[in-house]
């Protein structure tokens, strides 16, 4: 992993050294990590919170990625709503903020620096920790929690056990606390690495933050899985983007369509850039026929327009990977997941015929956790294993899937008018 500007870089060793630390802190010292420990990550430096995050999986510790623009006072409404037990910044300082297993109970409020290692000059992921076999990239095998799915996984990993805790946005009421499992972490990224064919040889670049699911499975865990590498900028700059993608030397990108909009009449100067770079993966929101024509003609770069979803760790829909499949304005098709589109009563509905969307899969959550330390669990899947999205669409005759927005009063009877031209 590197910076977009400068020569940070983070390797196996920085990421297996703070494993090492996550494992002795956060364990009382024992080299065992508590399984109660549910860490914050409030880092606003992009690099850093992909060596600790990655170290934290590797731990066995339950990471829980924030908002590093959030407040003061967010962050202490986050810590109790969360649970949170520890909360670490950029400064690499850990701040203990509660011990589950207190004989008295209360918490406990002090400060804990840890040091910091510095990066090598390494440019990539491109090495494997000392003692692991293989030549074929890190992919192989680095350490039991991101090892490739085809591979058989030491007895030592709990691959079952919370790793990531995150929150939905919150677009139709309260934000939802969705929990991930390495197991279902990684049969996201597998279908990510597999959609896009992503190789050793590939760099992404990635210029929005990692504390969202469909960047750290993405930005982070795809890429491992496959071998490559990825480079992370602290900010979206309009101005500076393609000066930044060319110096990577990136082979792909990851962007919002807030990003494409911001780019999409910006001329790309060197042609060396253009031709380097296979795709640009969009996701997050739907994306204008007309944005999706002019970025074409000013920048020759062809689009991967996607459907993501946190409760699903990120992929639900991509479209195809040869130019001539793609229908612009959809989210493509299924991608390492079953998609439904159900009527009121629930009962699935042909192609063509608009309604509510549903999902089920592998790394689809099977329960949201409640706010604060009860630690409740509320259903997320029905009986059959599908998941609600909250969204509307429709398939198309090909079984392209369109979304045409968040389940509201009203919706469902425009969107079914819209099917019929879809």
């Amino acid at each position: 992993m590197l910076a977009a500007r400068g020569d940070r870089s983070v390797t196996w060793d920085d990421v297996a050294a703070a494993a090492e630390l996550w494992q002795v802190r956060f364990g009382d010292g024992r080299q065992q990590a508590d399984v109660g420990t549910r860490v914050g990550l409030r880092m606003s430096s992009q690099v850093d919170f992909g060596r600790e995050y990655l170290a934290g999986l590797a731990a066995g510790v339950t990471v829980v990625p924030l908002d590093p623009a959030t407040s003061e006072a967010e962050l202490l409404w986050s810590a109790a709503s969360l649970a949170l037990t520890h909360v670490m910044s950029d400064a690499g300082e850990v701040i203990e903020l509660y011990i589950p297993r207190s004989p008295h109970g209360g918490s406990r409020s002090h400060r804990k620096p840890i040091p910091t290692w510095p990066a090598s000059d390494a440019l990539a992921f491109d090495r494997l920790p000392a003692g692991v076999g293989g030549t074929g990239g890190v992919g192989r095998a680095w350490h039991p929690s991101v090892a490739p799915l085809d591979t058989p996984l030491p007895s030592v990993a709990d691959l079952d056990r919370p790793a990531v805790v995150l929150a939905t946005k919150g677009s139709t009421g309260a934000p939802k606390l969705v929990p991930f499992t390495q197991r279902q972490l990684l049969r996201a990224a597998g279908g990510v690495v597999s959609h896009f064919g992503l190789q050793a040889r590939d760099r992404g670049y990635m210029a929005m933050p990692l504390h969202g699911v469909d960047s750290q499975v993405v930005g982070i865990l795809a890429v491992l899985l496959s071998g490559g590498s990825v480079v992370v900028a602290d900010g979206f700059d309009r101005r500076s983007f393609w000066a930044d993608v060319g110096r990577s030397q990136a082979t792909w990108l990851n962007l919002v369509p807030a990003m494409v909009r911001s780019l999409d009449e910006m001329a790309i100067r060197d042609v060396t850039v253009r031709e380097r770079l296979r795709f640009a993966r969009v996701g997050g929101a739907a994306l204008s026929l007309a944005t999706h024509s002019t970025f074409w003609e000013s920048t020759g770069i062809s689009l991967v327009e996607t459907y993501t979803l946190t409760e699903a760790a990120g992929p639900v829909a991509a479209n195809p990977m040869d130019l001539g499949r793609r229908r612009a304005g959809s989210a493509g098709l299924p991608v390492g997941v079953e998609v439904r589109i159900v009527e009121g009563a629930g009962r699935a509905v042909p192609n063509g015929t608009a309604g509510r969307i549903q999902v089920r899969g592998a790394a689809v959550a099977t329960h949201y956790v409640s706010y604060g330390r009860n630690r409740c669990e509320l259903a997320a899947q029905e009986a059959d294993g599908w998941l609600a999205t909250g969204d509307l669409g429709c398939f198309s005759r090909e079984g392209y899937l369109y979304i045409a927005g968040r389940e509201v009063d009203g919706e469902l009877g425009r969107v079914q008018a819209q099917a019929s031209g879809a």
